[in-house]
């Protein structure tokens, strides 16, 4: 159990500077990524699926590995198992790319790669992603221009009067 902790310690550190970008990826953005990281290092990182989502979509599996992953101990990442998990798909799309990028010069990350296969599922729910954005887009719609009732009222608008006296009140 020690050792399984230790390896999962060394693959988030050796990927330490990932950081979320500002915009989540959609889904063909995220296939695009995906394909561009293990082109980077076709040696050590494979791209295929898992399966598909209900409406079809693919569920994407990266394998990191130096020779046969078969035959090795595996480290299983998954993330986006529901539709809100955005920032864990970006995550584990960052530290997939950052382990690629780091493999070759990196001494520490070379050798996970040859002791150890990584199998990283970015998106475990593509379907539920792919709502929650088209809800946030929605929103968005909703909230980004004022209401014509909104601007309206805005425009009816008097400035406050203060009382006078009047010859009747006198």
């Amino acid at each position: 159990m020690y050792a399984i902790a230790t390896l999962v310690a060394l693959a988030l550190a050796a990927a330490q500077d990932v950081t979320p970008k500002a915009n989540y990826h959609d889904d063909a953005s995220l296939e695009s990524a995906l394909k561009t990281a293990v082109g980077k290092d076709p040696s050590r990182g494979k791209l295929g699926t898992i399966g598909k989502s209900f409406t079809g979509k693919p569920i994407w599996l990266v394998t990191l590995s130096e020779g046969d992953d078969r035959a090795k101990s595996a480290i299983l990442v998954i993330a986006g198992a529901n539709g809100t998990h955005l920032v864990g798909t970006e995550m584990a799309l960052g530290h997939a790319e950052s382990l690629l990028e780091r493999a070759g010069a990196d001494a520490k990350i070379g050798a996970l790669l040859k002791e150890h296969a990584i199998y990283i599922v970015p998106r475990l729910d593509p379907d539920g992603a792919a709502f929650l954005s088209a809800r946030r887009s929605a929103s968005r719609l909703r909230t980004s221009a004022p209401s014509t009732t909104t601007a309206i009222a805005a425009s009816t608008r008097t400035a406050p009067t203060t009382p006078t006296a009047t010859a009747s009140s006198r």
